[in-house]
C-alpha cells in the first residue's frame, strides 16, 4: 500500500491487524496508520524507506512483485491485487 500512495516514509508500525475471532485466530489487515502521501506519481519511482523486495527500496511494480512468493501468492494473485484493489482504472493494469 506505502508505493501505490507513495509513501515514502513508511515503517513496520504503518500497519497493523485486527482480531475478529480469538478462537479460530481470523485477522484482518486494519486501516493504516501515520501515513503521508506524496502526492503526484511524477517523480515515480520513489524510493521508501523499508525494502519492498528482491531490488530493495525502489517502489516498482516489478520490485513489489518480486517477492509475491513470501506472502503465499502466484505471480498472476500479486498482479490482481495490484490491480483490483491498489491501483486507480485511470493508470492502466500491470
Amino acid at each position: 500500500m506505502n508505493v501505490m500512495i507513495s509513501n515514502t516514509d513508511d515503517h513496520l508500525k504503518n500497519h497493523g491487524f485486527l482480531m475478529h475471532n480469538m478462537k479460530n485466530h481470523h485477522y484482518s489487515l486494519s486501516l493504516l496508520f501515520d501515513v503521508l502521501p506524496h502526492g503526484s506519481r511524477a517523480s515515480y519511482p520513489k524510493e521508501h524507506a523499508i525494502a519492498v523486495g528482491a531490488e530493495g527500496r525502489i517502489g516498482t511494480a516489478q520490485n513489489l512483485l518480486s517477492r509475491c512468493n513470501a506472502f503465499g501468492l502466484t505471480e498472476f494473485q500479486a498482479k490482481e491485487i495490484i490491480n483490483i484493489k491498489l491501483l486507480p482504472k485511470k493508470n492502466g493494469r500491470i
